[in-house]
């Protein structure tokens, strides 16, 4: 989950709406989650033991993925097209099975993920 926040950093970053609403609001008190996916204070670690944290956690990333791909024209326009099926769906990089390039960050779906790399 924390991995899908950072695929999701740029998005929340650049936009102006997410500013507008203090949509950043909802990460407290994991605000330190957006920087990086290996740090964990104590209270972080406490609210895990408690069960806590993955549902409130969960929660945020529910309300970040609504605004990026359906609230957010701006957002909503940064996504990407599979170009190796044709499929008009929007793609994110923090999508279930989908795969990005290394070399040029291309977004796809994953089932295409050998043919691209045999190209």
């Amino acid at each position: 989950m924390r991995n899908d926040l950072l695929l999701m950093r740029p998005y929340l970053q650049t936009c102006r709406e997410v500013a507008r609403l203090c949509l950043l609001r909802h990460l407290r008190p994991y605000g330190h989650f957006i920087d990086t996916s290996d740090v964990y204070s104590m209270q972080d670690l406490i609210d895990i033991a408690d069960g806590i944290l993955a549902t409130r956690f969960r929660e945020t990333l529910d309300i970040f993925r609504q605004h990026i791909k359906v609230d957010c024209d701006a957002c909503r326009g940064n996504g990407y097209l599979c170009e190796l099926c044709g499929d008009q769906t929007l793609l994110f990089p923090f999508d279930e099975f989908i795969g990005i390039c290394r070399q040029c960050s291309a977004v796809f779906h994953r089932v295409f993920s050998m043919a691209y790399v045999k190209k």
